[in-house]
């Protein structure tokens, strides 16, 4: 974690790519940056740098006549690739799932907003759970928190230890990783 949202690090063959996702209300692009340099010391040029604003949002009708928009034409949630593997493949089994269906078009579209919903509730949940709170940046995630979705489904699997009522769409039946 840094002090005004995250970073990541991902190792490739030729070189590592890098990125820090912060809020710009709270700290200036130039600020980020050189948190950012002062994180990776020595491993960051000033000319690899790069500031792209973006964001989250996603289609509410990604299924529409004959074209399937999927993976990021469809929706961004976070720069991290598993999120977008994920969502790919299950835009990939649900299309071949559903192609024989009259109503493919309306249950394709239900499930991805649902399952939209489910990845902005886990995110919200790693954000809103940290135990930061060393800036007004980390706080605010505190008091942002008005959704008791993630909350409740923690709280459920904790007492129950199961994860049956949820259904093979839900990016929530990998929570239990969370514990």
């Amino acid at each position: 974690a840094m002090d005004y949202g995250w970073m990541w690090n991902v190792d490739l063959r030729s070189r590592s790519g890098n990125g820090y996702v912060f809020n710009n209300n709270f700290i200036s692009v130039n600020d980020a940056i050189e948190e950012f340099k002062n994180k990776n010391v020595g491993n960051v040029k000033a000319e690899d740098i790069h500031a792209i604003p973006f964001n989250n949002r996603y289609c509410l009708t990604p299924w529409l006549g004959n074209t399937v928009s999927v993976g990021l034409s469809c929706g961004f949630a976070e720069p991290l690739e598993a999120t977008g593997l994920f969502l790919i493949t299950w835009a990939i089994e649900t299309i071949e799932k559903l192609k024989y269906k009259k109503n493919k078009e309306e249950i394709f579209n239900r499930s991805y907003v649902r399952l939209c919903r489910h990845v902005y509730d886990f995110l919200e949940l790693f954000y809103t759970s940290s135990k930061n709170d060393h800036t007004e940046y980390w706080r605010s995630l505190k008091k942002y928190h008005t959704l008791n979705k993630p909350k409740y489904q923690i709280n459920f699997f904790r007492e129950n230890y199961s994860y049956k009522f949820l259904n093979d769409a839900s990016l929530w039946r990998m929570f239990i990783y969370y514990n």
